[in-house]
């Protein structure tokens, strides 16, 4: 077990997880200063903390802008074209479509 004060996660393999002694030993080496905050509570307690609740704030705005542009870059690529629609399992041949596939989604639906 890691010997620290607060437990550093990632999301991996679809899980959260906590990061292992090797995973946490190679991000003390690539963000030095980020390790350093971590592990130094009255530093911690320096860094602002987003007002989670306001939903105009910059935090909520910025990953509005994001997902909007990440969904239209996705939209434009040629390969992308046969998710703009909803997928039609009787005009495909395929009755059991969702049976296979529970939540389908499509480019469409999320814009």
């Amino acid at each position: 077990m890691i010997d620290r004060k607060f437990c550093l996660t990632v999301f991996k393999d679809g899980i959260y997880q906590e990061v292992n002694e090797q995973e946490y030993n190679e991000f003390k080496e690539l963000c030095p200063l980020v390790a350093q905050i971590l592990e130094d509570n009255t530093l911690l307690q320096k860094v602002p903390q987003p007002a989670l609740k306001d939903y105009n704030s910059p935090l909520y705005e910025y990953w509005d802008k994001a997902a909007k542009r990440l969904i239209n870059s996705l939209w434009r690529c040629p390969s992308a074209q046969i998710f703009h629609n909803p997928v039609d399992p009787d005009r495909l041949g395929i009755p059991d479509y969702f049976e296979v596939v529970k939540d389908p989604i499509d480019f469409g639906t999320i814009k």
